[in-house]
């Protein structure tokens, strides 16, 4: 927001000095107030234009410069994740509390649409986090996160023979399974 500041200019004359500034793009003033409206230079010129007693005294300038305020992202780590996972959301936030940006660099691998990350196929996906400022706020280096996306489980199947009657005498009892995958079962 626009921030303002009280001037205090005075006169050897005792009498009220008035104010003006420019450019309005950067800063204005209202009575004594100067008030801080975009980044640049401002200059601000006191004069006091004296009286039936009082000669006008000479006009006096002062310029600063105004930069805008810089702000970062945090945009946590995120976890590794099979491809079928299934989508989730992601979000950064910025110091400055402006709203951020999430966009894929790897849309082969992962894409990102709302806030929310689907995944496309197996392999390193990487999200990137921009806020891009405003009036008052610089634009926030952008931040990468890179996680893996794994592939999806394969399917299998187990082959688990039926087992015949026994008796108690039998003592142990022979499995055998298999999995198709060729798994130890």
């Amino acid at each position: 927001a626009a921030g303002s500041v009280a001037l205090s200019a005075t006169a050897s004359s005792g009498l009220a000095v008035s104010y003006s500034s420019s450019p309005a793009a950067v800063c204005t003033v209202s009575g004594s107030t100067l008030t801080l409206v975009g980044a640049g230079n401002c200059s601000v010129t006191a004069e006091q234009a004296g009286d039936a007693t009082w000669a006008p005294a000479a006009p006096v300038t002062r310029s600063f410069a105004l930069s805008l305020t810089p702000q970062t992202l945090d945009f946590p780590a995120l976890a590794e994740r099979r491809v079928d996972s299934g989508s989730f959301a992601v979000s950064a936030t910025a110091s400055s509390g402006l709203a951020v940006s999430v966009s894929s660099l790897t849309p082969a691998v992962c894409t990102v649409a709302g806030g929310t990350v689907s995944l496309v196929s197996a392999g390193p996906c990487t999200l990137q986090a921009e806020q891009a400022g405003d009036t008052y706020y610089a634009a926030a280096a952008p931040v990468t996160q890179t996680f893996t996306v794994q592939p999806a489980l394969l399917s299998q199947s187990l082959d688990f023979p039926a087992l015949a009657d026994q008796t108690l005498a039998a003592g142990s009892v022979a499995l055998s399974a298999t999995a198709s995958s060729g798994l130890a079962v």
